[in-house]
């Protein structure tokens, strides 16, 4: 246990609570009718909550042991004794956490939207939880019948929620505030006030003046002098006199005023309770209404009070005006510099210190300023006391209300006659700067063009030289690989020193490399007819499924030498497209022979075809090499590898991809490239419009 829990001051505290709890408590059930335990008049649950809200749960045992005490000394047993105290020590628990949560605890009557959450949370759904466990335990235990389990619950719970709403707010008000200098200061005022309340509720509710209906039209009697002490003195007083009504009422009733008949006094009660819950609500919020405009006021006060004061000590000129420019403050900066009097200066009598060509200059565009609301600034000249007039600078800001609109514009005028001065000077020496200036940038930039003329120039033929070197080094290179190949097993033939397999292997090689070298210059001439536009092509409706199996198998060999296997993928239903079977023929070639030249032995190369929207879609995927992100934007270039030295390890001129970008383009299609990076496999991807009547003179 906490050392202060053990202090004489805490245990005096617990106390305190439990013995004002057991007192009220004794007082409420001295007033219940309809059953011994359940009173329509319980102010406990005001007290209770209020002592959580000030001094924290951890007073909740003084709550238990007051109620349990209350019900022990009243009627039923110890079962229901204890039940009742832990449903009053529950309301309060639960209370305490809502308000607490959701409408700032103690602070709940700070504002509107704090009672109001104050008044649902712990009057309306907190109190439920006393009033249900209590009645139900009476019932179970068989002191009260289940027959008037509605009845006992409603009063029960009416009681408990008005004892929250009347006792609790004026306890937690006077608490955190309990100052009295203002009530001593005006005390004959809160003197009047007092009487006046108590006098409304003598009359309305002791029936001193008689009325048909005694006591409730009459009620609202009261309201004016609740509205007078919310707006002259605050939230806590009209809290206090709202127990005194309700005190007062009560009074009344079990005087016997205001019954008849038809009405018993329990039923009175309830009306009454349901009464003051309203109106304490009610008379709270427009108190805090009051307040937070009386703040509301004060603070714009201080704020315009420390704005003046600041105002009048700077060295500039500092104005406000209305939202359409009528003038309504102005610092004394201004006064000394126009000598102009403040009633002068009101409404638009400033502009009269404004030049007469300034206020030309500026009256077509100045309602157009104030209408935008946007912050301005303008140049003009004052005219000062002397008669001399002089430039400033005004610059203004608006100031928006609550609704957004500009409710006034507030800015200030800086002195600049000397900057102006300055500028003038200065635009003079520029002017004729500017003149000699233009007449060497004149001379400079031609001599720049001419230089930058020549240095592109100079680049362009250094660029052109080492390209056209690089690609007849590469091309030399390529060609000379496979003749050289060629005359080296043309010189075994002739010399007739092999065998009859070495012949036919000799064959076979002279054919593969002369077959590469007419690939290289058949390449070389389909890419030069592409840049001279002079490619032609021969479309037709086609399936592209046996074009591209007719490609597949023709590598296939190649591919099985290396151990790198091939599978194809086609999709049923592809359609038909409109192409150059033979191009097509030969843009699956490249780009299979591609992937098996870049796939290491051993590995996989993937071809599928697939209906993707309108388009056929060609895709051919390796595990080889891959493409490093640096290379992949240059993949198609013509003349363009990764590896582009004479001692790379895979032939070719870098033709391939470029004539299956320019063949699959004047298809209509597009072709694409990706790779994870190197050492990760490559992907190409064709995509090739699918016809559906068209024909092939409506493609090309």
């Amino acid at each position: 246990m906490p050392a202060d829990f053990r202090s004489p001051a805490y245990l005096g505290r617990m106390a305190g609570v439990a013995a004002l709890y057991f007192v009220a408590g004794k007082i409420g059930l001295s007033l219940a009718l309809i059953h011994p335990s359940a009173s329509a008049i319980w102010a406990p649950s005001g007290i209770a909550l209020a002592a959580l809200l000030l001094m924290g749960v951890r007073v909740w045992p003084a709550i238990f042991v007051g109620a349990f005490l209350v019900n022990e000394t009243t009627a039923g047993s110890l079962a229901t004794s204890l039940s009742i105290a832990t449903g009053n020590t529950l309301e309060a628990v639960v209370g305490s956490f809502l308000v607490t949560r959701f409408a700032h605890g103690r602070k709940c009557f700070d504002q509107v939207g704090g009672i109001f959450k104050f008044a649902a949370l712990a009057g309306l759904c907190s109190t439920t939880v006393s009033a249900t466990i209590g009645v139900t335990s009476l019932s179970l235990a068989g002191f009260a019948p289940w027959a008037d389990y509605a009845s006992i619950w409603l009063t029960w719970w009416l009681g408990d929620a008005t004892g929250v709403l009347v006792i609790a707010p004026p306890v937690v008000l006077w608490v955190s505030d309990h100052s009295l200098t203002d009530l001593r200061r005006r005390y004959l005022e809160a003197g009047s006030l007092l009487l006046a309340v108590a006098a409304t509720g003598i009359i309305v509710y002791f029936g001193l003046i008689p009325f048909p209906e005694t006591g409730f039209p009459m009620r609202f009697l009261s309201i004016p002098a609740l509205l007078w002490a919310a707006l002259r003195f605050g939230r806590r007083e009209v809290a206090t006199l709202l127990a005194l009504l309700a005190a007062t009422a009560v009074a009344a009733i079990l005087r016997g005023h205001g019954s008849s008949p038809a009405v018993t006094e329990n039923q009175l009660f309830l009306l009454l309770q349901v009464f003051m819950s309203v109106i304490s609500v009610t008379m709270l919020a427009v108190a805090t209404l009051f307040f937070e405009r009386k703040q509301g006021e004060e603070a714009l006060r201080r704020s315009e009070e420390r704005y003046r004061i600041l105002a009048d000590t700077v060295p500039v000129i500092v104005f406000s005006t209305m939202g359409d420019g009528r003038g309504t403050y102005c610092n004394e900066r201004w006064f000394e510099y126009t000598g102009m009097t403040p009633e002068a200066s009101q409404n638009l009598g400033w502009i009269s210190a404004v030049h007469p060509e300034d206020v030309r200059m500026h009256e077509a565009d100045w309602p157009g300023k104030l209408a935008r609301g946007e912050p301005f600034r303008l140049e003009v000249r004052l005219r000062r006391a002397d008669g001399l007039y002089r430039w400033h600078a005004i610059r203004a800001v608006p100031w928006r209300d609550g609704r957004g609109d500009i409710a006034r514009w507030i800015g200030t005028c800086t002195d600049i006659e000397e900057r102006k001065r300055a500028d003038a000077d200065r635009e003079k020496l520029l002017s004729r700067e500017r003149s000699t200036r233009v007449e060497a940038e004149a001379v400079s930039s031609t001599l720049r063009r001419l230089h930058e003329a020549e240095k592109a120039a100079r680049v362009e033929a250094e660029a052109a030289s080492r390209a056209k070197d690089e690609f007849l080094a590469m091309l030399s290179h390529e060609l000379q690989t496979p003749l050289s190949v060629v005359l080296l097993w043309a010189t075994l033939l002739r010399s007739g020193g092999l065998d009859q397999a070495g012949v036919t292997r000799a064959l076979d090689i002279i054919e593969q490399n002369a077959r590469a070298q007419n690939q290289m210059i058949v390449d070389l001439l389909d890419v030069s007819r592409i840049i001279a536009g002079k490619l032609t092509l021969h479309p037709q409706r086609i399936d592209p499924a046996p074009v591209v199996d007719t490609a597949v198998e023709s590598l296939r060999p190649i591919a099985e030498a290396r151990s790198i296997s091939v599978s194809v993928k086609a999709d049923p239903g592809i359609g038909v497209i409109v192409c150059d079977a033979q191009r097509l023929h030969q843009v699956i070639s490249n780009l299979l022979g591609n992937a098996i030249k870049f796939t290491p032995d051993g590995g996989r190369v993937e071809v599928a075809l697939a209906r993707v929207g309108d388009h056929a879609r060609v895709t051919v995927s390796d595990t080889g090499y891959g493409i490093s992100r640096e290379f992949l934007p240059h993949v198609f270039e013509r003349f363009r590898q990764a590896d582009s030295g004479l001692t790379r390890k895979h032939g070719g001129l870098g033709l391939g991809l470029a004539l299956v970008r320019h063949l699959v383009e004047l298809h209509g299609g597009t072709v694409s490239a990706t790779s994870d990076g190197e050492g990760k496999g490559a992907s190409f991807t064709v995509l090739l419009p699918v016809s559906n009547s068209g024909t092939a003179s409506s493609l090309l």
